[in-house]
């Protein structure tokens, strides 16, 4: 289960940009524009990332946090687009997308998540 809280250690990581600190420069749309893309590998084929946008959340958002009560996709990306701090409008809309979190100094349970659409290869 996901703690509502950000533990010392989480919080340490993200001011010293170590494991997913580097997911907050996704809140600055410059920062977005130039880095869209990326690779998901898993043990039997590559999927292609597109990086969609950042969103500042609290850890108890459940559009985010409790994917198993998502079934409309569409609607989340709306939302999702909607919400954002920084949302690239130009994107294709995806069937699945993977949301990156890590905590974020905002506030006290804040979460940056950045979405992106999986694009299978091939």
């Amino acid at each position: 289960p996901l703690k509502r809280s950000c533990p010392k250690r989480c919080a340490g990581t993200v001011r010293a940009r170590q494991m997913f600190g580097d997911l907050e420069n996704y809140q600055d749309a410059a920062f977005l524009r130039e880095h869209t893309a990326g690779a998901l590998l898993l043990p039997d084929r590559a999927c292609r990332l597109e990086v969609l946008g950042c969103l500042l959340l609290p850890a108890s958002e459940r559009r985010i946090f409790a994917p198993e009560e998502q079934r409309d996709t569409a609607a989340l990306l709306d939302w999702a687009a909607d919400t954002a701090l920084c949302w690239r409008e130009e994107a294709r809309r995806p069937e699945q997308v993977l949301a990156l979190t890590t905590c974020s100094s905002a506030f006290t349970d804040a979460r940056t998540v950045v979405l992106a659409a999986i694009w299978q290869e091939g």
